[in-house]
């Protein structure tokens, strides 16, 4: 895609997120005096400013990394749509490499001077991947994910094609021996 097309591209999906985010903004400004004149008839209390706030800002501010999280989630299926996986294999593909591509363009946008752009520690990724039931049994640690991290990228940067990016993902992925996939 040459640049001209993918900055049409990159255009369209970002008036597609920003029209959506303005309707949340729309709908938050109606519904937050709306939800704290129904709690104070219901319960009779108004959380304060602060209080809401504390709940309510870290998942707003999590917007970007959740936009960029997803849009890795959308590059890995592009990438690994038409190759022969099982089930389990797909899955943590998915997840670890989303996660992987999320961590670095999360820098990236960091030094571009976007302050919501959360970067992650190898742990807490690690610790997410723990998570979810379908990755039950896998064994990675935050040291084994760093590594993995630093070989995927340096895959990436000497244009190694799609199919050494899964291979290298795939050579860190260990699993206790009676691990199932929960389905």
């Amino acid at each position: 895609m040459g640049d001209r097309a993918m900055s049409a591209e990159a255009e369209r999906v970002m008036r597609s997120l920003c029209d959506q985010l303005y309707l949340v903004r729309r709908e938050v400004e109606r519904a937050v005096p709306f939800v704290m004149q129904r709690l104070e008839e219901y319960f009779g209390c108004r959380p304060s400013a602060e209080e809401i706030e504390r709940y309510c800002l870290p998942p707003i501010l999590s917007t970007l990394h959740v936009v960029v999280h997803e849009v890795a989630h959308a590059a890995v299926e592009r990438m690994i749509g038409g190759l022969k996986l099982s089930a389990r294999e797909r899955e943590a593909l998915h997840e670890v490499m989303a996660r992987l591509i999320e961590r670095r363009l999360s820098i990236e946008l960091r030094e571009l001077g976007l302050s919501t752009a959360k970067v992650e520690s190898f742990e807490e990724q690690v610790a997410e991947l723990s998570s979810y039931p379908e990755l039950r049994g896998l064994k990675l640690t935050a040291e084994a994910y760093g590594e993995l991290y630093e070989r995927f990228w340096r895959a990436v940067e000497e244009g190694r094609p799609v199919e050494d990016l899964v291979r290298e993902a795939l050579s860190s992925l260990r699993w206790e021996s009676a691990a199932e996939p929960q389905r």
